[in-house]
C-alpha cells in the first residue's frame, strides 16, 4: 500500500500506460483509416471501369445502328423513292425497301418500327407498308421531330407504359431543308439488358438524355423519371468536364460518391451512384478486430508497465529515505526528488548560478570577440586589451596563420543542402579534437566554413608553414573518413598581430576560390594559388557559338562535346576566379538569348535559387569546372534542348496533319508533293521526309492507299462504273485502275463489286 501512496511511483506507472497507449492507439486509428481509404479507392477504381466499359458498349450499338441508318439513306434506291408519289403501282419497289428494314439490327440491339417519312410526297413507309398523309391520325409527331436541331439524334418516349428510344435523322443528311425524316425505333429495354448494361455490383448506374430523364436502369420503375427531382442533379449541371467524380447526398441525406461520364456523342449522362456507408462495411470489421487486439496488447503493456515501475522506483525510494533520515512528515502530494531537490538545493544554488553565468558569460563574449576579428572591426588596441582578459598568448615571437575548412559539394554525397549548418559544427568538433589548444588560438564555425588560427612560437616560418600545410592534410584526411565528406582547405599568409586576422581571413577564403581551376580535396595556400601578372580573360568564341548551334539543333551529342571543349579553354587559362566566374556567366547569357531567339525563354533569376530556375547566385556558389558543367548540362542546357525538341514535334506533327488533310480532300485531283510544297511554302524534300517520319509511309502510298479505299467505297455503295471511278481517281485509262486495283487487293474491281453485292443481298 504503501507504493500507492508515492507519487513519483504513480507517475512512472501512468508515463508506462501513456507511453504503451499511443503506439497501439495511433496504429489502431491509422490501420482503419487506411483500410477504409483502401476499399474506397478500390471501389471507386472499379466503378470508374464499369462506367466507362458500360458507355462504350452502349455507344458502340448506337453508333453502329447509326452508321446502318446512314447506308440505308444513302442508297440509290431510297435517294430515287424520295423525289417519287409512291403509289399502289409501286408495290415492287415499297417490298424492296420495307425489306432493307429488318436489316437494320446490331449486335446488341434490335428494332422494333422503322419508317421512312417523304414530307414532299406525303406518304409513309413502314414495316406494314406505304400509307398516304390522309391516312395517318395525326403527323404531329414528324413535324415535332423536324423542330430539333442537327440533322440526327436520339429521343425517349414512353407510349402505352412501353418506353422506347428513337434514332431520328433527316433527309437529305447534310441540307438545312429536310424534305423526309428516318425513324428508327428501340425498345429501351435493349439498352437496360445484360450484355449492354453491366451489372450494378458495386452501385447503382444511370443512364440519362439530355431531357435529364433516366432511360437505362436496373430498377424499372426509374425508367423514364426526370434526374431533376434529385438533390445530386444540380451538382451534377455545374461539372464542366466530361467525365469525373463528387461527393453528393441522396434522397435521404445520406453520403453518396458519383462518378460520371458525359457522351459527346447523344448528350446522355451515364452515372454511377456509390453509398460510401456501405463500401466500407468491410473495413469496419477490420476496425473492431484491430481494437481488440489493441486492448490486448495494452493489458500486456499495464502488467509489464507496473512490474518494471517498482523495479525501477526501488532505487529511488532508497535514495528518498536516505536524504528525508526520520522525517517522513512531508507532503505526499510533492514528488521524492522534489523532497530531495529541496534538501540540497540551500547549499549549491548560489555557488552553481554563479558560475554558470560567468562561464557562459565569458564563452559568449569570446566568441562575439573572434566574430569580430574575423569581420575586420577589431583595431589593435582592443586586440591587445581582449588578448590580456581571455588570457591568450601575448608573445612578440608569436606566428599565426588562419585556415578556412569548406565543404566542396553536397551533390554526390548523402548529405543535403539544408545540413550544411550541422556539418560545420560538425567539422568544429573534429578540428577542436585534433588540434591540441597551445597549437591554436580559437577554432570557431563562421557561416558556411570553418575558421582556425593556428599558432607557433619561436618557429621558423618555412618550418611553421609546413607545419600548417600538414595540419590541414590531418584535417581533410579526418573529416573524409569520418563523415565522408569531401572539404578542401585555405591557408592564409603567417601574421603576428590579432587584428590582422580579417586579412587573414580573407586570403583564406579567396584561396579556396581557386578550387575552379585546380578542382576539388584541395589544400590551397594563397601565395601558391594566385596566378602571375598580366593574365587577361579570353572568351572562347568559337566554342560557344557552335554550342549554340548544337543547342538550336537539338543534337544532345553535340552540345555536350562544344561544352566540355569550352571548359577546357577556359580551364587553361590562368586566371583569378572572378575572371573564371565572368566567362560562364557570359556563356550562360548567350544561352539565355539563343532561348529567347528559339520562342523557349528561359527564367533567369538573380536572387531566388529555387530549383528549375537560372540563377546566377547558383552559379556563384559552385567550385569547380566539374560542378560547373553538370549545374550547366542537367539545368540549363538539357531542358532547353528538350524544349526545342518538344516544338520541332510539334511542327513536324502540323505539317503531316495538314498533308494527310489535303490527300482526303483533294484525292481525285492531280495531287502531288509538289503541290503540297507550294501550298505549305516548303521545300518538297523537306516535307517529304517529314510526312515519312510521322506517318511511317512516304506521301505517294498513302494517296494510292486512300484512293483505293474511296475506289472500295464507290464500288460496294453507288452505281459509278469502273471508268467513271478510275476517271474520278485520275487514272488516264481504265485498264491502269484495273490493273493497280488486282495488284492492292488480289481482285478485280468488277470481282470486288460482285462480292459487295452478293453480301447485301444475302439472308440478314
Amino acid at each position: 500500500m504503501q507504493l500507492l501512496f508515492s507519487r513519483y511511483f504513480r507517475m512512472i506507472v501512468l508515463y508506462s500506460l501513456i507511453l504503451g497507449a499511443l503506439p497501439v492507439v495511433s496504429l489502431g486509428l491509422f490501420s482503419y483509416y487506411k483500410a477504409s481509404t483502401v476499399v474506397l479507392d478500390k471501389v471507386q477504381s472499379a466503378n470508374r471501369h464499369t462506367l466507362e466499359q458500360a458507355h462504350r458498349r452502349v455507344e458502340q450499338e448506337l453508333m453502329a445502328l447509326d452508321n446502318l441508318a446512314m447506308q440505308y439513306l444513302s442508297t440509290v434506291l431510297v435517294k430515287e423513292a424520295m423525289t417519287q408519289s409512291l403509289g399502289v403501282n409501286d408495290f415492287g419497289k415499297v417490298r424492296e425497301m420495307m425489306s432493307s428494314h429488318f436489316g437494320m439490327r446490331t449486335h446488341g440491339l434490335d428494332v422494333t418500327k422503322v419508317e421512312l417519312v417523304n414530307f414532299g410526297k406525303q406518304w409513309i413507309i413502314d414495316s406494314s407498308g406505304l400509307h398516304a398523309f390522309d391516312e395517318m391520325e395525326t403527323l404531329d409527331k414528324y413535324m415535332d421531330f423536324l423542330k430539333f436541331d442537327g440533322n440526327s439524334f436520339w429521343l425517349f418516349e414512353t407510349t402505352d407504359n412501353n418506353h422506347y428510344i428513337n434514332l431520328v435523322k433527316k433527309f437529305p443528311l447534310v441540307s438545312t431543308v429536310p424534305t423526309g425524316l428516318l425513324v428508327i425505333q428501340i425498345p429501351n429495354y435493349y439498352i437496360n439488358n445484360l450484355e449492354l448494361l453491366p451489372a450494378d455490383k458495386l452501385g447503382q448506374m444511370l443512364i440519362v438524355d439530355g431531357q435529364d430523364n433516366v432511360i437505362a436502369n436496373r430498377d424499372s420503375t426509374r425508367i423514364g423519371a426526370s434526374l431533376k427531382q434529385m438533390p445530386y442533379w444540380a451538382d451534377l449541371k455545374k461539372q464542366q468536364a466530361t467525365d469525373g467524380f463528387f461527393q453528393a447526398t441522396d434522397e435521404s441525406g445520406n453520403a453518396l460518391h458519383v462518378l460520371y461520364r458525359k457522351s459527346e456523342y447523344n448528350g446522355w449522362t451515364y452515372l454511377y451512384l456509390v453509398s460510401p456507408k456501405e463500401v466500407v462495411k468491410d473495413a469496419r470489421s477490420i476496425g473492431w478486430l484491430t481494437f481488440a487486439i489493441c486492448f490486448g496488447i495494452f493489458g500486456v503493456m499495464a502488467a509489464i508497465a507496473i512490474f518494471g515501475s517498482k523495479r525501477i522506483y526501488s532505487p529511488v525510494r532508497q535514495l528518498y529515505n536516505s536524504a528525508m533520515g526520520d522525517d517522513h512528515s512531508s507532503d505526499h502530494r510533492s514528488s521524492e526528488f522534489q523532497h530531495i531537490a529541496d534538501r540540497i538545493e540551500s547549499l549549491i544554488v548560489s555557488n552553481s548560478e554563479m558560475n554558470g553565468k560567468i562561464k557562459s558569460q565569458i564563452d559568449q563574449l569570446q566568441h562575439l570577440f573572434i566574430f569580430k576579428l574575423l569581420q575586420g572591426t577589431v583595431n589593435e588596441a582592443e586586440a591587445a586589451e581582449r588578448t590580456s582578459q581571455y588570457q591568450w598568448i601575448r608573445d612578440d615571437r608569436l606566428r599565426l596563420c588562419l585556415i578556412v575548412v569548406q565543404p566542396d559539394s553536397l551533390d554526390e554525397t548523402r548529405y543535403r543542402r539544408e545540413d550544411l549548418d550541422i556539418l560545420i559544427f560538425a567539422v568544429d568538433n573534429i578540428v577542436n579534437e585534433l588540434i591540441s589548444p597551445d597549437r591554436r588560438l580559437f577554432a570557431v564555425p563562421f557561416g558556411s566554413v570553418q575558421a582556425t588560427a593556428l599558432s607557433a612560437i619561436e618557429e621558423e616560418e618555412e618550418a611553421f608553414r609546413d607545419n600548417v600545410y600538414e595540419w590541414a592534410e590531418m584535417i581533410q584526411t579526418t573529416i573524409k573518413r569520418v563523415l565522408q565528406l569531401p572539404v578542401s582547405i585555405g591557408i592564409s599568409r603567417p601574421y603576428r598581430k590579432l587584428f590582422q586576422t580579417s586579412q587573414a581571413y580573407e586570403e583564406a577564403t579567396e584561396a579556396l576560390k581557386f578550387r575552379i581551376r585546380l578542382g576539388r580535396e584541395l589544400i590551397v595556400n594563397i601565395d601558391e594559388a594566385a596566378p602571375g601578372a598580366g593574365s587577361h580573360p579570353i572568351y572562347p568564341i568559337v566554342s560557344a557559338s557552335e554550342l549554340g548551334d548544337a543547342i538550336r539543333t537539338a543534337n544532345l551529342k553535340e552540345a555536350d562535346h562544344f561544352l566540355d571543349r569550352f571548359i577546357e579553354e577556359v580551364r587553361q587559362q590562368a586566371l583569378n576566379p572572378r575572371e573564371y566566374q565572368m566567362l560562364f556567366v557570359r556563356l550562360l547569357m548567350d544561352i539565355v538569348k539563343l532561348a529567347e531567339g528559339v520562342g523557349e525563354p528561359l527564367e533567369v533569376m538573380r536572387d531566388d535559387g529555387r530549383e528549375g530556375a537560372v540563377s546566377f547566385n547558383r552559379l556563384f556558389e559552385l567550385y569547380s569546372m566539374e560542378e560547373i558543367k553538370r549545374w550547366l548540362w542537367e539545368i540549363v542546357i538539357l531542358s532547353l534542348i528538350q524544349r526545342i525538341e518538344g516544338q520541332r514535334e510539334a511542327h513536324y506533327s502540323q505539317i503531316s496533319d495538314t498533308m494527310v488533310e489535303m490527300i482526303h480532300q483533294s484525292y481525285d485531283t492531280d495531287l502531288t508533293l509538289e503541290v503540297c510544297a507550294d501550298e505549305l511554302n516548303y521545300h518538297p524534300n523537306y516535307i517529304k521526309r517529314v510526312f515519312s517520319k510521322e506517318t511511317g509511309t512516304n506521301f505517294s502510298e498513302y494517296l494510292l492507299s486512300y484512293r483505293m479505299k474511296m475506289a472500295k467505297l464507290w464500288l460496294a455503295e453507288s452505281e459509278m462504273t469502273i471508268a467513271e471511278i478510275a476517271d474520278k481517281l485520275r487514272y488516264r485509262n481504265s485498264q491502269n485502275f484495273i490493273r493497280q486495283f488486282r495488284k492492292m487487293e488480289g481482285i478485280t474491281p468488277g470481282q470486288f463489286r460482285k462480292a459487295a453485292e452478293s453480301i447485301h443481298q444475302g439472308p440478314t
